[in-house]
């Protein structure tokens, strides 16, 4: 079966996945042409509550939040693809060498492992070390 069959056939959580990458993908392309203003316009009172004129409210600076969202999805899309293809690129490496290493010894056990075990632990406590020095730092900035 093609590739497009094996999208539009099966379960509905998998048609579920491309309706909302399909509506990104969309946002992305004609979400600036859709903005009511401009990204950086100050256009009403800071942390205004949703209304009519800004749907989603406005920012501490006054700055439309559904105009800020649907300029940033093009550049979510942009990152993601590139993340996409980094990890390709990297699996792919990571693979044909395994693959390659275990061709001169003779069998695939355990082969390539021994790099990538800690990463996604790794990234984890990364995140959790940032978001704890920024609630301290901003502990300290309420104190003073």
């Amino acid at each position: 079966m093609s590739g497009a069959g094996l999208l539009l056939d099966g379960s509905g959580l998998r048609r579920l996945g491309l309706a909302i990458v399909a509506a990104m993908l969309v946002t992305a392309a004609v979400g600036p042409l859709l903005a009511p203003y401009a990204p950086g316009d100050w256009v009403g009172a800071p942390f205004a509550a949703p209304s009519r004129a800004h749907w989603l409210g406005t920012d501490d600076m006054g700055q439309d939040l559904w105009s800020a969202w649907l300029f940033g999805a093009r550049h979510s899309v942009a990152i993601a693809l590139l993340v996409a293809l980094g990890a390709t690129a990297v699996g792919t490496l990571l693979g044909a060498s395994a693959i390659n290493r275990a061709d001169s010894f003779g069998n695939i056990d355990g082969v390539g492992v021994e790099g990538t075990g800690g990463g996604f632990e790794f990234a984890v406590a990364a995140g959790q070390c940032g978001a704890r020095s920024r609630g301290r730092q901003e502990n300290m900035l309420a104190k003073q």
